[in-house]
């Protein structure tokens, strides 16, 4: 029984180590979009709450 567990064990750490060196490889490949090209993009600090629903608040731009 122990050398099923062994087994299992060992084919986790197997494909733990591959999605390990497969992130090492391409972690950096994936381009960032750094500028602000997203103006009139409304971001969740800007979101404003309006009261006059009767109590039932839905955000409002």
């Amino acid at each position: 029984m122990a050398k099923i567990m062994m087994i299992g064990n060992g084919l986790g750490t197997l494909s733990g180590a591959v999605q390990l060196i497969l992130y090492a490889c391409y972690f950096k490949s994936t381009p960032k979009d750094d500028d602000d090209s997203d103006a009139d993009v409304v971001k969740p600090s800007e979101v404003q709450l309006s009261k006059s629903n009767g109590g039932n608040a839905r955000p409002s731009v």
